[in-house]
């Protein structure tokens, strides 16, 4: 532990490296209060002016660092990006904690990491994180969203909670603020990109308001990646009167849509093998990296779909794969606009859905779209590209209970998992995977439900076999238990994904639920819940007597309202019926 002391102003110093739109200065004022700081350049260091303790905040191989580094001797050997190093510093004259991170991201997420560890006293500062070095596991840690159900502001009437082509009913300013909120719980959450379909649409601001959009997550480091229908789903421009609508586009060129069996054209899915469909998805593409800061795409292509014109066929003959027609199409879709992503953004992140896992058999994959062979497109795609897997149906069906987690990182029980065998990799150069658990599209685990144990498995498999990103939605409010949970689940498993659900407890709970003993308490709580009857009794007891030593019946309240929340919620997935599906029910429904 270390405590900053206030200036003799009454205020706590904190020199930050200022970036495009001041993020580090906003994480402070708005944790601390913008009357209790006085924020100032990193620079200020070398100012006779600045006296006391500090908080520094910088990013590795910039001229603030340089700054750092001469007054306090601080390298930072070993920080990739996303990355971040915490160092407490005690030089004789003044204390100091200071941030190192390895890219913009890594230098907000080690700030939010240091205001969840400190707390705010009429002396200072006091930080309980300890120095550390933190790297993320995995290059790309996303969230995946549809505008009309991502519900982080929850009084708006419009919200809705299910459906993949649904009209946008929320007031437009909505759709930017829900979007802050999340690009702002993503430097928390450690989580550097964000999907968005239906990022442009005539009903929440259209080009306007998805530039605001993409302009916040870029300055916080965050990669807006626009879900983008190459032969479906819109097209570039979701809904709405838009040369880069795909609708639009077909009403105007009817014959280019795609052949149904029929011999009917569609009026919402058009044909890849069209050269003039081809160069309009082109176009669009460019249009869409020089329009907006946006830091990738996730493709897709309308699920399954097959194009039965003559010319599809033609294109589908000369591949000789064995697999399925709708993976062929998938190829003559999704090239086209990889290339041109490859080409005017190379390092942006440019993934593409597969709908399927990479095992084998039905189960694994989307709608019993079964692979059974490596697909032509595996080792055909630009270098950028990154082919997005499901997971889903490749991760236990039944959950491992939590109890199994608390020591060992890596229960023997994952690896007789016959949907994925141990040392199965994906066929792709470059791999993430997409987890549907807790989300509208899983029945097992829904949208309200706690999925940390197969957010560690997911982590961990994912990591063992090479993956660079993984995703999970990002659609509901971290202010249910639940998604807490969930959330700090992967904040933890993706930056150490061979770890213990101990580990998760000391690293993520402590702060969160009144230290560390209390985070053992409420880890084995979670636990019981999972172990009849007797066993819920006691966790309830627990929550009981942790709600009650923050808030007493009598007297003034001694703890933390936030804190106490969480144990009250706790209290209350222990009067859930024993018989219920899950420890986890009711109003989290709704969000």
């Amino acid at each position: 532990m270390i405590t900053l002391a206030n200036s003799p102003a009454n205020r706590m110093n904190a020199c930050l490296e200022y970036t495009d739109g001041l993020p580090a200065q906003a994480m402070v004022e708005r944790k601390l209060g913008a009357t209790s700081v006085r924020t100032m350049p990193v620079e200020a260091l070398d100012s006779p002016v600045l006296d006391g303790d500090v908080l520094v905040v910088c990013r590795t191989g910039s001229a603030a660092a340089a700054v750092v580094n001469r007054h306090f001797g601080v390298r930072a050997a070993g920080i990739r990006p996303s990355g971040y190093r915490i160092q407490e510093v005690k030089d004789g004259k003044r204390k100091a904690v200071i941030i190192l991170g390895g890219d913009l991201f890594g230098m907000l997420a080690g700030l939010a990491d240091v205001l969840v560890w400190s707390e705010r006293t009429s002396r200072g500062l006091v930080y309980r994180g300890g120095t550390r070095t933190e790297n993320a596991a995995f290059p790309l840690r996303f969230f995946w969203t549809w505008d009309h159900s991502t519900n982080w502001v929850l009084d708006d009437e419009g919200n809705q909670v299910n459906g993949c082509a649904n009209q946008y009913l929320k007031q437009p300013e909505t759709y930017l603020e829900d979007y802050r909120r999340l690009i702002d719980h993503c430097l928390e959450a450690r989580f550097n990109g964000v999907i968005i379909w239906g990022f442009l649409r005539d009903a929440h601001g259209g080009e306007r308001y998805a530039h605001d959009i993409a302009r916040y997550a870029a300055d916080r480091g965050v990669a807006i990646l626009p879900g983008v229908g190459t032969t479906g789903y819109g097209g570039i421009y979701y809904e709405g009167e838009h040369p880069y609508n795909l609708e639009t586009y077909l009403a105007r060129n009817p014959k280019r849509g795609n052949r149904w069996k029929d011999g009917q054209y569609s009026a919402r899915e058009l044909s890849p093998y069209d050269p003039a469909n081809q160069q309009w998805i082109a176009e669009s593409l460019a249009w869409l990296y020089r329009s907006f800061p946006i830091g990738g795409v996730n493709l897709e292509n309308s699920d399954l779909m097959v194009d039965h014109s003559n010319a599809g066929k033609r294109g589908r003959a000369g591949i000789r794969s064995g697999e399925a027609d709708y993976f062929k199409d998938q190829f003559f879709a999704y090239k086209t606009a990889l290339d041109i992503a490859h080409k005017v953004a190379p390092d942006a992140w440019n993934t593409y859905a597969t709908y399927s896992g990479f095992g084998r058999g039905r189960e694994v994959t989307n709608a019993g779209a079964d692979m059974g062979c490596e697909p032509y497109f595996a080792r055909r795609m630009p270098p950028s590209a990154m082919a997005q897997w499901t997971l889903t149906g490749m991760l236990s069906e039944t959950p491992l209970k939590l109890r199994d987690w608390m020591t060992k990182s890596r229960p023997s029980a994952l690896y007789r998992n016959p949907r994925w065998p141990k040392g199965l990799m994906p066929p792709t150069p470059r791999s993430a995977g997409f987890i549907h658990q807790a989300s509208q599209w899983n029945g097992t685990l829904r949208r309200s439900a706690l999925a940390v144990s197969t957010f560690a498995e997911g982590c961990l498999r994912s990591h063992e076999a090479g993956l660079e990103g993984i995703s999970i939605h990002g659609e509901v409010t971290n202010r249910t238990l639940a998604w807490k949970l969930n959330y700090l689940a992967m904040r933890h498993w993706t930056y150490h994904p061979v770890s213990t659900l101990e580990a998760f407890a000391d690293s993520e709970l402590s702060p969160r639920v009144g230290g560390a003993r209390d985070a053992q308490d409420f880890a084995d709580a979670l636990c019981k819940l999972e172990e009849g009857k007797d066993r819920r009794i006691e966790a309830g007891k627990r929550a009981s007597e942790a709600v009650r030593s923050f808030y007493p019946y009598n007297g003034p309240a001694r703890g933390d309202l936030a804190v106490t929340r969480q144990w009250a919620e706790l209290q209350e997935w222990a009067h859930i019926p024993e018989h219920s599906k899950s420890p986890v029910q009711g109003f989290a429904d709704i969000l």
